[in-house]
């Protein structure tokens, strides 16, 4: 899991995991298997610069099982980053608002 809180890239507020979980608009970043993705979580988490979260893969993405990170939508850049620099591949960002009812794929 990601700190309890961290500071927002560009922002003065304060995104606790809690705050996080419960977000209707966010990224969901995707990865060619669950090895990568825990890499990548383990990659974030020893940066501890950007807030997210593991979750399952989102079903308007893909209906097999599977993990993916959460994050902010203004912190995906700062996670994609991380997770290429520590050696793991990105599979796919997901921009989801569950309140338009949209999912967008951005990469």
């Amino acid at each position: 899991m990601a700190q309890d809180s961290i500071k927002m890239s560009g922002h003065n507020k304060v995104l606790s995991t809690g705050d996080l979980i419960k977000m209707d608009n966010y990224c969901a970043i995707t990865f060619p298997n669950t090895h990568t993705a825990l890499q990548a979580e383990k990659a974030l988490q020893e940066t501890g610069a950007v807030p997210f979260v593991i979750m399952p893969v989102p079903r308007v993405i893909s209906s097999g099982c599977g993990l993916s990170v959460k994050v902010a939508p203004d912190s995906f850049r700062d996670a994609i980053e991380i997770i290429r620099n520590s050696g793991n591949t990105v599979e796919g960002v997901y921009r989801i608002d569950k309140n338009r009812n949209t999912t967008e794929r951005l990469i």
